[in-house]
């Protein structure tokens, strides 16, 4: 099982394709940066528990040496807010705790800015041939 996070940028709105629960699906994956990980990492801030499930990103305009191919086997959805705890608006992420079957999740509310999804398939290293 492979859990990635998939950001809604102009990468995946140019060249990303339709996903749902049980497409099959290959793509480029990339390590998280260093301190982006784990319950302390910087997306622990964005993404809370969901932080430390993540294996990776998923990228489309880059050299990745590894990749994952197989089924989604899960999707929530990764949505824009606002916390306003200290008085000012201040712009965070937040995960739709609930599953959804698609991308889109079909359910009205805040922006979606992307995914947190998970592939029924380990990351393997490309072919360099």
């Amino acid at each position: 099982m492979t859990t990635l996070l998939i950001t809604r940028d102009w990468e995946w709105e140019c060249c990303g394709d339709d996903f749902a629960l049980g497409s099959r699906v290959q793509w480029d994956v990339y390590p998280l940066p260093a301190g982006w990980g784990g319950p302390s990492g910087e997306l622990a801030v964005a993404l809370g528990p969901f932080a430390d499930t993540l294996d990776g990103l998923q990228g489309h305009h880059g050299l990745s040496q590894y990749g994952v191919s197989g089924r989604v086997s899960g999707i929530h959805r990764v949505i824009a807010g606002e916390a306003t705890e200290s008085g000012e608006p201040e712009a965070v992420f937040q995960v739709s705790f609930r599953e959804v079957r698609d991308a889109e999740g079909g359910i009205p509310g805040p922006p979606v800015v992307g995914w947190i999804v998970t592939v029924d398939a380990p990351i393997e290293p490309h072919d360099p041939h």
